[in-house]
């Protein structure tokens, strides 16, 4: 197929590399691609990318990139108060300090 890279995680990481700083914390909000396409089931319109083979490909990626230190992984299927704590909770986790 034409346009399309192999390794797209990695062309990303070496085309970056150098010139971007890394950050000390990434949050990943995991939500299933076919609760995804749920939740976007009423749009009137939908973009190239809001295709479930396709979204299926890019929560593989983001798995396999969440696989590093960085990241705190958090189940974005629960309700928007439960994970905004956790991910308050991932924060100060990684600066070192519990929750008050």
């Amino acid at each position: 197929m034409v346009g399309v890279i192999p390794d797209p995680i990695r062309f990303l990481q070496n085309a970056s590399r150098g010139w971007l700083l890394s950050p000390d914390l990434t949050i990943l909000l995991r939500v299933s691609p076919e609760l995804g396409m749920e939740r976007i089931k009423d749009r009137p319109t939908k973009i190239r990318f809001e295709d479930l083979a396709l979204l299926r490909r890019v929560a593989a990626n983001y798995d396999r990139l969440a696989r590093s230190r960085r990241f705190a992984v958090l189940d974005g299927a629960r309700s928007a108060d439960v994970v905004s704590d956790d991910a308050i909770s991932a924060i100060e986790k990684r600066l070192g300090r519990g929750r008050t």
